[in-house]
């Protein structure tokens, strides 16, 4: 039977475990501070949970839902009972991690853990240092925020806290605006906050398709979110009413002052491999994160890693995959990653999905491509739900075959997931349209876009 050591209890860790034992192999997982890691505790699902709450809160107070015939007098909201609602579905998801891995048979160990050499782990027990020895380590160990050299910037909020809230604050400030930032932008915005962005890049969302993040952008705005790009933060104090924040202009070195009750920095993460001396040990590094092939194998023999310790995209559902991948290829040797479909999703209000290429990537390499797209305010079913704002994008190579597409609106988390596979498979255009799509329905909208790439769409007008 082939043993496998895993270090950390994230994503990547506790999926890879379970994975492992299907395959009938032997599987000891160390988790030092949470199992399910940061995306079940600190992460995804909270987070997730606030944006459900905001959603209907946003929603319920629109002059749309009074339009629709259905009055709400005293609508307002309880911050115990929402803080509540987070613990609770925090700890139910973490208490199924922990079933399934009984379940399987998987070992779980719960401390501090350290790769010793390849294949050998080590923990603190009560009667001294216990070693796991294995055919196999996996180290999944995460990440952690990444914070900008900003005077004062230890005074501002990580995502970590900004979930812990006992109160909203009337004035945020928010230090990037990318998908954490605009996430909790979105939160706060919905429960009353003041909120301001500020990004040193030229535009909001700047890692997704310019379109899309210009979309979204418009739509916050209207939210009433303020956002400043092109915007670098250089200090952070605090004073008797809050915090003053001096920000300046890229092409300005005048400090700008704002004042506000909290300060936000959601300025990324970066890899993090505690109990890893990759230096000692020979295992290569690059930029902070551990080098791995495509088979998910560090330089370190026996020895593979997985999630957002190796960098790279760094969401939660890939470094599932990359787990997958990484214990399949150590017990049948027949597996290799594949990166052109996967899905990035932002869960702000409205969400934004995309997968494979944008049309900023195409248009740097001049690849010869077909865009088609659909709005919200032509599709049935949005304007059923008053879901007027948005759009469908797909994108199709001189084959006709998909290659990418994105979404800004309600449910774009869940549209995404025919492009995604309609990218995978390598399927076309006429593939798409030749599927009988629901109606009414949101998907519907996927359909349309493909039309209009093809040159025949029939809901909105031929503009080609």
């Amino acid at each position: 039977m082939i043993r496998i050591g895993i270090l950390g209890g994230g994503p990547a860790g506790y999926v890879g475990a379970l994975r492992a034992a299907q395959l009938g192999a032997q599987v000891t997982l160390i988790e030092r501070r949470w199992l399910g890691g940061t995306c079940l505790n600190v992460g995804c699902i909270p987070t997730k949970t606030l944006v459900h709450a905001a959603t209907l809160y946003s929603e319920l107070s629109s002059r749309g839902f009074k339009r629709s015939g259905l009055l709400l007098d005293n609508l307002r909201y309880d911050l115990e009972t929402l803080r509540k609602r987070k613990s609770d579905t925090v700890k139910r998801l973490v208490t199924g991690v922990r079933g399934l891995l009984k379940e399987a048979g998987v070992e779980l160990v719960e401390a501090e853990g350290r790769l010793v050499s390849p294949g050998v782990l080590a923990y603190p027990g009560p009667d001294g240092e216990v070693t796991v020895e294995g055919d196999y380590t996996l180290i999944a160990t995460g990440s952690e925020p990444a914070l900008p050299p900003v005077p004062g910037i230890e005074l501002a909020w990580t995502s970590r806290e900004a979930l812990e809230f006992t109160e909203i604050p009337e004035r945020l400030l928010v230090i990037g605006a990318g998908v954490i930032g605009l996430e909790f932008a979105s939160i706060y915005t919905a429960f009353g906050s003041r909120v301001t962005v500020v990004e040193m890049l030229e535009r909001a969302l700047p890692m997704e398709d310019a379109e899309l993040g210009g979309e979204l952008a418009r739509q916050l705005k209207r939210a009433g979110i303020t956002i400043h790009t092109n915007t670098r933060v250089s200090g952070i104090d605090e004073t008797d009413a809050g915090y003053e924040v001096a920000f300046h202009k890229n092409d300005d070195e005048r400090d700008l002052h704002l004042e506000c009750d909290r300060v936000l920095v959601a300025t990324g993460r970066r890899p993090i491999y505690p109990g890893v001396d990759a230096e000692g040990l020979g295992m290569s590094t690059r930029q902070d994160a551990i080098v791995v092939d495509g088979r998910l194998r560090t330089t370190l023999s026996r020895t593979y890693a997985a999630g957002d310790c190796i960098g790279g995209h760094m969401l939660a559902h890939v470094a599932g995959y990359e787990a997958e991948v990484a214990v399949e290829h150590m017990i049948t040797e027949r597996c290799e990653v594949e990166y052109a479909a996967v899905p990035r999703c932002v869960f702000t209000i409205p969400e934004v999905a995309a997968v494979g290429v944008t049309e900023d990537d195409v248009g740097e390499t001049g690849q010869n491509v077909t865009v088609g797209r659909f709005p919200y305010r032509a599709s049935g079913k949005a304007l059923t739900a008053q879901h007027t704002e948005g759009l469908v994008k797909v994108i199709a190579d001189e084959h006709g075959r998909v290659i990418g597409g994105g979404i800004v609106g309600p449910n774009a988390s869940d549209l995404i997931g025919e492009l995604c596979l309609a990218v995978h498979n390598g399927l076309t255009l006429s593939d798409v349209v030749g599927t009988i799509h629901a109606h009414p329905s949101l998907p519907e909208m996927v359909r349309e876009a493909s039309l209009d790439a093809l040159g025949r769409p029939l809901h909105i007008p031929n503009r080609k």
